[in-house]
């Protein structure tokens, strides 16, 4: 905790069912170290992990009981970062075979006609925690920032809208888009597709636009790819700025300590030196395309610096 106050870095913590009596502690110590916290609720695997029209009672019903601890045991819960992916299960297939990406556009109208009760039931949520003072933000696929077809996006991949007036997180981890790529990404291509999802998410949210970097170490899956040293992220972390977005998130914490000196992952992400990134025609290829597809169809711990 010391280390991150000395560094202004807020603390995102990652709280599934399992853990949630544990959360309280952590949050009373944190906030005696003067480090903010925000909590990051998650489902087990075997119940899908994110909110999505398969998880959405469930997960709705886990946050309210996070809540209802927080009055009771007197901790304050300043924010909560809601999740907004598919199951655990439809991201592990897709990852492991492209190909059964199909089942997204198969669950179309399925989900469509879903997202009407989901959405009424998350917002209804959003406004109780917003009532009772609680910020919250959001992480979001890349695929929501794009200038034409959220909301098709949305309804391929079954996950709700953004809450109004959150602050949104585009999940835009080059380490992934380089990694699980299998060749056809490179790390000049991940850095160009980083900074149209800077911009596009500039564009649609504003000042509430931030961007999440690749990743220092695994996550759920196990074998995600990372950060090859602290110079990739401050590049990450430059392009990000140079697109005029301020709020950067960085996955995770454990990483940053298991690969010492943490103070190296620290400072990279302080990074003030403008860059000039010019898109690769890949990259701007690519990121046009995730704009237009939907046109052809009958998408641990996070912490962040302050500031």
């Amino acid at each position: 905790m010391n280390l991150l106050r000395g560094y202004g870095v807020e603390l995102i913590v990652a709280v599934t069912p399992d853990i949630a009596h544990q959360l309280g502690a952590v949050i009373r110590t944190a906030e005696r170290h003067g480090v903010r916290i925000s909590v990051w609720p998650m489902l087990s695997r075997e119940e899908g992990r994110w909110l999505n029209v398969t998880t959405a009672s469930t997960f709705v019903a886990f946050v309210k009981k996070l809540y209802e601890m927080s009055r009771r045991e007197a901790w304050p819960l300043v924010e909560v970062l809601f999740d907004l992916e598919p199951t655990f299960g439809e991201m592990f297939a897709a990852i492991d075979s492209p190909a059964t990406a199909r089942h997204f556009v198969k669950s179309l109208a399925y989900n469509r006609e879903r997202l009407i009760r989901v959405d009424a039931e998350f917002e209804a949520l959003c406004a109780m925690l917003v009532g009772e003072g609680v910020e919250l933000a959001s992480a979001v696929v890349p695929m929501v920032a794009t200038a034409r077809h959220p909301d098709t996006w949305r309804a391929l991949l079954g996950i709700p809208r953004e809450p109004r007036g959150a602050t949104q997180c585009t999940m835009l981890y080059t380490s992934l888009l380089e990694g699980w790529s299998r060749g056809l990404v490179s790390r000049a291509d991940a850095l160009g597709l980083l900074r149209c999802g800077a911009d596009a998410s500039l564009a649609r949210w504003g000042a509430k636009a931030e961007v999440a970097v690749g990743l220092v170490g695994p996550g759920i899956f196990g074998n995600e790819p990372c950060y090859r040293s602290p110079r990739e992220l401050a590049a990450d972390v430059a392009v990000v700025r140079a697109s005029g977005a301020r709020s950067i998130a960085l996955f995770d914490l454990g990483g940053v300590l298991a690969r010492e000196p943490a103070e190296g992952w620290l400072e990279a992400l302080f990074v003030t030196d403008g860059v000039s990134i010019e898109s690769t025609w890949r990259a701007r290829a690519m990121w046009a395309a995730l704009d237009r597809l939907p046109c052809l169809q009958p998408a641990a711990t996070l912490f962040r610096p302050r500031g």
